[in-house]
C-alpha cells in the first residue's frame, strides 16, 4: 500500500538520509493513502499554522507500507514508531 506525507525541510532531509520516515522528534506520525487529501488538507496553507510559513510543508513523500490494507478507506493513518512497522521510502512526489 502506498501512503503519503507532506514534510518540512528538516524532516525531509532526515528521511532522505536514512531512507525511512523520520521519527526523531515525535513518537507518532500521520500519513494518508490519499494524495488528494494531503494536497487539500496539509498543503492548503491552514494546516498546523502553515499560513504563517507557506513553504513549511513543501516536500511530499511517498512510502510503501505492508499490513495496513484494511485501512484504505481512511483518510489518515497514525503510525507509532514503537510498532516496528516496515515503511520503505519510494519517491518524492512533485505537485
Amino acid at each position: 500500500m502506498i501512503i503519503y506525507r507532506a514534510m518540512c525541510e528538516e524532516e525531509y532531509l532526515n528521511t532522505i538520509k536514512y531512507n525511512k520516515p523520520d521519527f526523531s522528534l515525535k513518537r507518532f506520525k500521520w500519513f494518508s493513502p490519499s494524495l488528494e487529501f494531503i494536497i487539500s488538507r496539509v498543503k492548503d496553507g491552514s494546516f498546523n499554522n502553515s499560513r504563517f510559513c507557506r513553504d513549511r510543508y513543501k516536500y511530499l513523500m511517498a512510502f510503501e507500507i505492508n499490513g495496513y490494507d484494511f485501512l484504505k478507506d481512511k483518510k489518515e493513518i497514525q503510525i507509532d514508531r514503537r510498532n516496528n512497522i516496515k515503511i520503505d521510502f519510494i519517491r518524492e512526489e512533485v505537485i
